[in-house]
């Protein structure tokens, strides 16, 4: 269900936020030992800043349930890092103060050319839809950081593309007692990155139709294979997610109103 790949060069140190992720060079092998991929990837593991099991497996979950409902996202795999690859890229790691350790990591593809998000610019037909989505899966997510102050959100030539899920599934730990589909009462410390964009005169106009039919065809089934799929050391909490986002599939003719009144 979710890629491995093995960690084999440091390329970069991405300074922006906390986690301070690395830029890997990886690679596949067959079991004849032959290398059958390589590819770059912005990786998150034990050693960086702030991160732990939990917050990779939020992560990923996060990622994936996000694509199925139709927002870019760099594509989520697995990496592999060995004892012997930490002692290598040491002295690299060195100056930024950062020493990683070996087991399994979690990485995005890396996709240069991402341009920063400017919150308050006139936004193409294009991006108000990938920000309608942004807005709507976050709130399902109940994921709070992707707002002005940490974006999460990068700008390429067709539209936005989501990443760092790291702080989704806040329904994990509740302090509010209403349902999962109920999104207009999640609440979050900071107003989200497009809120004001879509809050907008021609708000009401926003047809929701297309996600909420994304929303009725996701398959929890296929969200719990995922979740199956990733290392079991870093704990599961399936079927707390798996029913949440059943929840919300089972009352998908509810969404729009919640949707709209998220907005007023």
């Amino acid at each position: 269900m979710i890629e491995t790949w093995e960690a084999e060069g440091f390329e970069i140190v991405l300074e922006k936020g906390r986690p301070k992720p690395l830029v890997l060079s990886c690679e596949q092998w067959s079991e004849d030992g032959d290398v059958l991929a390589k590819e770059r990837f912005a990786v998150k593991a034990m050693g960086l800043p702030g991160v732990t099991t939990e917050s990779m497996r939020r992560e990923v979950i996060g990622n994936f349930i996000a694509h199925k409902l139709g927002v870019d996202t760099p594509r989520p795999v697995l990496v592999q890092i060995s004892k012997e690859f930490c002692d290598a890229i040491t002295p690299s790691l060195k100056p930024y103060g950062l020493k990683l350790q070996p087991g399994i990591g979690v990485g995005c593809e890396f996709i240069p050319g991402m341009a920063p998000i400017i919150p308050n610019s006139e936004k193409t037909p294009r991006e108000l839809y990938d920000a309608q989505r942004m807005f709507a899966v976050d709130r399902i997510l109940q994921n709070p950081e992707r707002h002005s102050g940490h974006t999460n959100t990068g700008a390429l030539a067709n539209g936005f593309i989501a990443y760092g899920f790291k702080k989704s599934l806040q329904f994990l730990s509740p302090t509010a007692d209403f349902a999962p589909w109920e999104l207009s009462k999640v609440h979050f410390d900071k107003p989200h990155l497009f809120h004001a964009a879509l809050r907008g005169k021609k708000s009401g106009a926003y047809d929701w139709s297309g996600f909420v039919q994304d929303v009725a065809n996701f398959n929890v089934r296929e969200l719990s294979d995922f979740i199956d799929s990733l290392p079991t050391d870093w704990g599961s909490e399936r079927q707390q997610i798996c029913k949440h986002m059943a929840s919300i599939v089972g009352n998908d003719t509810r969404l729009e109103w919640q949707l709209r009144e998220s907005l007023a």
